[in-house]
């Protein structure tokens, strides 16, 4: 969704043109939302390996880890 969004407002060559194509762009996003409604919510879901349980670093992967320690993991 976001590349065809990206894609139409790349269209424009200046910001009166960006205003008359944002109501095409904002009916891709509502396109892709009502495809939303009998999506299997499962088929969304971002998997991502993680190799260390440790992170020196504030990352996103250290983030995981925490919030799947404080669930119980």
């Amino acid at each position: 969704m976001q590349t065809e969004v990206f894609e139409k407002m790349g269209e424009a060559r200046s910001i009166e043109e960006l205003r008359r194509i944002v109501g095409e762009a904002r009916e891709i996003a509502r396109r892709y939302r009502r495809g939303l409604e009998g999506a299997d919510p499962s088929e969304m879901v971002i998997r991502r390996r993680i190799s260390r349980l440790h992170y020196d670093k504030r990352c996103v992967q250290a983030a995981v880890v925490s919030a799947y320690r404080r669930w119980g993991g």
